[in-house]
């Protein structure tokens, strides 16, 4: 279990990375850069400033070099500064990042909720299909406790289709 736990961790790790390449790739291939809007915005920057700038922020350099350098920096923390709040980034995504931890771990739990009552259809030992517990009555897992969801499952997409009750039809009437 921990070797499949490692393996899967891997594998995500590189999906992480090619897929930070690939976007940070499309973004370097777009035209013009921040110091060519500078240009545009300011008629006083002269070739030689913009120059400078681009050797400053290392637009200069071939774009793997680029990324390398990124994924360094933000391996050790320093995502970089973000211009339109004024702070690091760090900073700016921390708060929302305590409010992604909690939908995540909420959403996990009910997954697992879900995914262990289900779980009782699916016995791998051969054992019977369904569970008994000790006082001789099947657990229901959820979903299939009863066909009221079913049916207004149903009912729902019979109204948004335009059904009878769109048409102020009564339910509760026979065809």
């Amino acid at each position: 279990m921990t070797r499949l736990i490692a393996a899967r961790l891997g594998q995500s790790l590189v999906v992480v990375l090619v897929m930070s390449f690939v976007i940070y790739g499309l973004i370097g291939l777009m035209p013009g850069d921040p110091i060519d809007l500078m240009i545009s915005a300011d008629p006083n920057v002269t070739a030689a400033d913009a120059a400078r700038l681009k050797a400053l922020y290392g637009l200069d350099r071939p774009i793997w070099a680029r990324y390398l350098a990124w994924l360094t920096a933000a391996a050790d923390g320093d995502l970089g500064y973000s211009r339109l709040f004024s702070r690091p980034v760090l900073e700016v995504l921390g708060p929302r990042l305590a409010n992604t931890a909690l939908l995540m771990s909420l959403a996990l739990g009910l997954a697992l909720h879900v995914g262990h009552d289900c779980a009782g259809d699916f016995r791998v030992d051969g054992g019977p299909r369904h569970a008994v517990d000790s006082s001789g009555e099947r657990p229901e897992s959820l979903g299939r406790a009863d066909g009221r969801a079913f049916v207004g499952a149903g009912l729902l997409r019979r109204h948004l289709a335009g059904g009878d009750s769109a048409r102020g039809g009564d339910w509760n009437r026979r065809p």
